[in-house]
């Protein structure tokens, strides 16, 4: 039985033995020197595309973007939006709320300014929350007003959803 070749679906031309032999009794040939120094430009630009560009970052300043009220006293600002990842800001004024909520997906919370109530959990400026994939809690609210930093990946935040 001849073992077909997985990319052509043909049979080889030459036994697997006298191939391996061939190719091993070929003499390694270098390229000239203008060819070597030109592939190796090419490959160094390669490699340094991978690398983010100032075109690739980007930054928000506190002053820019647009927040969206999304209940009475609370606003977003969508930070970043590609594919399934999400970053974005909930700003609560003093008294706002948050209805409870599943959780889709893991969220990710970090307190930045003020405190807040997330269910009976207390948090304050400097605190982490994480809400796993499947986990509901309770009402979101703060008495004094609340900076919050949130990352998902879940779609039920897309800004306009």
């Amino acid at each position: 039985m001849k073992i077909k070749n997985k990319k052509t679906g043909h049979a080889p031309l030459l036994p697997q033995a006298l191939s391996e032999a061939l190719l091993c009794a070929i003499a390694p040939t270098l390229p000239e020197e203008s060819r070597a120094r030109a592939l190796r430009a090419k490959v160094l630009a390669l490699a340094s595309s991978t690398q983010p560009s100032p075109a690739q970052l980007q930054t928000i300043h506190a002053d820019e973007g647009n927040w969206k009220t999304i209940a009475p006293l609370v606003e977003m600002k969508m930070l970043y939006d590609v594919g399934s990842s999400r970053s974005f800001l909930i700003r609560l004024q003093a008294g706002g709320r948050l209805p409870p909520h599943d959780h889709p997906a893991d969220e990710e919370c970090i307190v930045l300014a003020g405190e807040g109530m997330i269910g009976d959990i207390l948090l304050r400026a400097g605190d982490y929350h994480l809400a796993p994939k499947g986990a509901r809690h309770g009402e979101t609210y703060t008495a004094t007003g609340a900076l919050l930093f949130i990352r998902t990946a879940a779609a039920d935040y897309r800004a306009g959803a």
